[in-house]
């Protein structure tokens, strides 16, 4: 194996645009996916009716039924948007994300086990208020993001997990900041319910443009000091490990 594939990645400035403008593009997909599913189903579900009704009055009906199906729907839509921008990640760099059905199938594992336990969230809070199932809905995609984010490098790249989960930890405090300022910037429950349009790309985005900021100043601290410290860190555990090894036998 040769020394560059123990050195940090080299990001170019093309590739960090051209995650910037996957991740929006993948975030806008899933979004688009989850309203027209919604609205698809709402002669059904009566979302137009439910949202402006717990918005006018708290006077309603509510049933754990409707819940449970908004819940799936975010579900499914935040899966979709996690398997388009790592794949839109392959496409850009595929020496650094492996197109394989094992890191697609621990995103969809992933995925699926933080949605398990969010549909209790969901379900129990949206009883109460429709309008509680749209804020669980933003805190369900910032988590998400945060940990996906980190689980794309631990496959790929695990001796910079530092470097990500700085990174993912700083876009979660970000867009976390941005995306609720916009989300309550609207009154009614049907307008943020239409807000999802922008929420999705927009944290996507966020959070991809915050990882490449950290990713392309980290090899620029390397090319300044040449010494990498994360790749030291476990060198030198790899080091020990082996020795063990040695002494074992």
């Amino acid at each position: 194996m040769s020394f560059n594939n123990f050195t940090p990645h080299n990001i170019k400035i093309s590739e960090i645009w051209l995650y910037w403008v996957s991740s929006i593009v993948a975030g806008i997909i899933g979004s688009v996916f989850l309203v027209i599913v919604i609205f698809l189903f709402s002669p059904i579900l009566e979302v137009q009716q439910n949202f402006q009704t717990t918005w006018l009055t708290s006077e309603i009906d509510q049933s754990s039924f409707f819940p449970i199906v908004m819940s799936f729907f975010s579900f499914v839509a935040s899966l979709i948007v996690s398997l388009l921008s790592y794949r839109f990640f392959c496409m850009i760099d595929s020496q650094k994300y492996k197109n394989t059905l094992i890191h697609y199938g621990n995103i969809c594992f992933f995925c699926l086990v933080l949605y398990l336990c969010m549909a209790p969230i969901y379900i129990f809070t949206g009883w109460i208020n429709y309008d509680n199932i749209l804020i669980i809905f933003v805190i369900h995609i910032l988590l998400l993001f945060f940990w996906v984010s980190l689980l794309w490098e631990l496959l790929n790249n695990y001796r910079y997990i530092l470097v990500w989960f700085y990174a993912s930890f700083v876009a979660f405090l970000v867009s976390g900041m941005i995306v609720l300022s916009i989300f309550y910037a609207f009154e009614s429950s049907y307008a943020k319910l239409l807000s999802l349009l922008l929420i999705l790309p927009l944290a996507n985005f966020l959070f991809t443009f915050v990882k490449g900021i950290f990713e392309y100043w980290y090899y620029a601290y390397y090319k300044f000091t040449w010494y990498d410290q994360l790749w030291d860190i476990f060198y030198q555990i790899e080091e020990e490990v082996k020795e063990q090894e040695k002494n074992q036998i």
